[in-house]
């Protein structure tokens, strides 16, 4: 048995806690903890994934034993990383993944997800992808005549979603180190919201123009103002008199993110799998996209008497679908854009607690007899509303992660473990212990 994950001091003994501890008596334990070196781009389970963004076919446990996969690249979720403290940089890419030194159209590329609008692309030159003061910077050269104003977008008008009423900030370390600001009269930063159709609704914007030679971190934020606001992105903009213009700029580490000021910087790259942020620990997830993906479990999930489901996740109130575990009928962790409320399903019989998913952290639940449940979020009991029970499940049980019958999940998730107890029944300080386990590999503080 190998020991991972969690050290905990008992009376003067370290002692090394994973699910592994569990396998007691006639328990029959699957876990679904992630880590890189147990995921697989191949269902055979032989050649591991190649790093944040890669598509995951298979999963084992710690014993090496297959536990998960799935065989349509289509249908296969993501691997990522991110740090312990969670998720604020919703750029997908201020790393300068993909950036390639020359001029637009002979060579030269711009960074993924940045563009740049109202100029000729040959009019546009990458001149250096090195890092600066210990940040990703990008310079750009931009020497010719516009055709309007100048837009540097660092997001698409349809890709982060938002909402008026939010509090949003755009950030970024923005100066001009050769040129002019001749025939500029404006540079600014801003935050511009977009309704489902990515049409232009608002902005919120700040003027940089005269201390546009300084290096300093340029800052945005506001609240979101417009019925029909479905999406928020952040750019730069240089506003064009007329003639040509020769202007060279250092862009680093932009930052948008929910919050009403500039939070310590996350780097992003890998399409935004790849997260991380100075001086705090990464986790592993594992991310399915809402439409079509999920994992069939090597091995159904389908007790006979009691049993313990947990897990750790994340989830978006009004944005992510959220089923951990499910199969044609029986679901756990379900929930849906418009009731987020912890559910588990076994066809007729079926739990519900009124406690919400919304936001990380780590769920259990446990049948305790054929009428009987108990659930737990970040280790507070929750209030049932029993509208049946959890037994018996619903052949064949739970037979894939991420989807519940027609329902396929988004969020993010660090870590799960179903048990069936078998003919010893989970203690509370198992129950503890396995809470502790899962908090740790999803950042959170119970």
């Amino acid at each position: 048995m190998i020991g991972i994950g969690l050290d905990i001091t008992r009376a003067g003994q370290t002692v090394s806690f994973s699910p592994e501890n569990l396998r007691v008596g006639t328990r029959v334990v699957q876990d679904f903890t992630l880590r890189p070196n147990r995921l697989y781009s191949d269902t055979a389970g032989t050649t591991l994934i190649s790093g944040p963004g890669a598509e995951v076919a298979a999963m084992r446990d710690s014993r090496g034993v297959l536990v998960a996969t799935q065989a349509t690249a289509a249908a296969r979720p993501k691997y990522a990383i991110q740090p312990a403290v969670g998720v604020r940089n919703r750029l997908r890419n201020n790393r300068g993944d993909g950036a390639v030194v020359g001029v637009l159209g002979s060579g030269g590329v711009l960074p993924a997800e940045m563009s740049i609008f109202g100029i000729a692309a040959s009019s546009i030159e990458v001149l250096s992808i090195a890092a600066k003061n210990g940040r990703p910077n990008t310079k750009i050269r931009i020497n010719g005549t516009p055709t309007n104003n100048l837009n540097m977008t660092f997001a698409g008008g349809q890709i982060i979603p938002a909402a008026a009423g939010q509090v949003w900030t755009s950030s970024a370390w923005i100066q001009m180190t050769a040129g002019s600001v001749t025939n500029l009269n404006a540079a600014t930063l801003n935050s511009t919201t977009h309704a489902a159709d990515g049409e232009f609704i608002g902005s919120l914007a700040t003027n940089i123009i005269g201390t546009i030679g300084d290096d300093v971190r340029r800052v945005v934020s506001g609240t979101l103002v417009g019925a029909t606001i479905a999406f928020v992105r952040s750019l730069v903009q240089l506003g064009w008199t007329s003639g040509a213009v020769d202007i060279t700029l250092d862009i680093s580490a932009q930052q948008l993110e929910q919050a009403g000021a500039a939070t310590d910087v996350q780097i992003v790259g890998a399409g935004g799998f790849d997260l991380t942020e100075a001086g705090v620990r990464s986790l592993d997830v594992l991310v399915p996209d809402g439409f079509d993906d999920f994992m069939t479990l090597s091995s159904p999930f389908f007790p006979t008497g009691n049993f313990t489901l947990a897990s750790a996740f994340d989830h978006q109130a009004g944005v992510d679908n959220l089923g951990i575990f499910g199969g044609t009928s029986a679901r756990y962790g379900h929930t849906s854009l418009n009731n987020p409320r912890i559910d588990v399903n076994a066809s007729a019989n079926r739990t519900q607690f009124s406690e919400n998913l919304t936001g990380r952290g780590v769920l259990v639940v446990r049948s305790v007899g054929a009428g009987a449940a108990q659930g737990w979020r970040n280790g507070v009991a929750l209030t049932p509303v029993l509208t049946g029970s959890m037994r018996p499940l619903v052949s064949p049980g739970f037979i894939e992660l991420f989807r519940a019958a027609s329902v396929f999940a988004s969020g993010r998730f660090f870590a799960g473990v179903l048990i069936d107890e078998g003919d010893t029944p989970l203690t509370d300080a198992e129950r503890l212990m396995t809470q502790r386990y899962l908090a740790y590999k999803g950042g959170i503080t119970l």
